[in-house]
């Protein structure tokens, strides 16, 4: 994820939240390169829905990707899973906590 897709991203994350789908999952696992302006907005779409009350899961098993999120010790602070089903499982514990 570039500055131009960073860009893309923004408007679907802002589409997800004002539509109230939260909590939010991205799904990573397509993506073969991110720099620091993916990161920025990786951070920036965690404080919006954190803001809210609700979390962002990151799916990103293997690859760049995750050794980037892993380096910039993103991993430590940002809900990461290796695969799109423990998101989902993640993410349902969750709402069933907060109702």
């Amino acid at each position: 994820m570039d500055y131009l897709a960073a860009e893309q991203f923004d408007v679907v994350v802002a589409d997800a939240i004002a539509s109230a789908s939260l909590p939010l999952i991205v799904d990573l696992r397509a993506v073969a390169f991110i720099d620091s302006a993916g990161l920025t907005r990786l951070i920036k779409a965690h404080r919006a829905v954190s803001e809210r009350g609700d979390s962002l899961g990151i799916v990103a098993s293997t690859g760049i990707v995750r050794r980037v999120l892993d380096i910039a010790g993103l991993s430590d602070v940002l809900r990461v899973y290796d695969d799109l089903d423990s998101a989902i499982a993640a993410a349902k514990r969750a709402d069933h906590t907060q109702t």
